[in-house]
């Protein structure tokens, strides 16, 4: 008394359909905004391409063992254009370096050096998540923009 019946599938199994349509229309939402977002550098547009493209081809891999064709389908498309896409925004913008510092000097001082452009400290402090930006202690590794321009030349 009281039992409830068994079913034959297990509550998260059912659930996975329901799943499904809340991961597409996050990835539905992203892939343009993803297309849209203003990347400073190659790496990043990059890194963004993989994050996109990764998610695509996991929900298009579910579609297809749920032998849901068509909708695998809509995600290759999706895929395919991403990684193209973003790949020609990638192919516009500089590419990340790495530059140490040679003497104690202030992030400011450092991106002048380095990038000939002080206005180049805001993007090097928040690349590096640098604490202490007007103290840069010799030796440390820093990302920063190419001061050579895009990554195709």
């Amino acid at each position: 008394r009281g039992r409830r019946a068994a079913t034959s599938a297990p509550a998260w199994s059912r659930a996975a359909p329901a799943l499904g349509l809340v991961a597409a229309a996050a990835v539905a939402e992203a892939a343009p905004a993803a297309l849209d977002e203003p990347f400073n550098s190659f790496d990043d547009a990059v890194a963004a391409r993989a994050d996109l493209v990764s998610t695509i081809r996991d929900l298009e891999g579910l579609a297809n063992v749920g032998r849901r064709r068509e909708e695998a389908l809509v995600y290759e498309d999706l895929r395919v254009t991403s990684w193209t896409v973003l790949g020609d925004v990638a192919a516009d913008l500089p590419r990340l370096v790495a530059r140490e510092v040679p003497v104690p000097q202030s992030a400011r001082a450092f991106s002048w050096r380095a990038r000939g452009d002080i206005r180049a400290a805001g993007d090097l402090v928040a690349r590096n998540r640098l604490r202490h930006p007007a103290h840069l202690p010799a030796g440390t590794r820093l990302k920063l923009l190419d001061p050579e321009g895009a990554a195709d030349g």
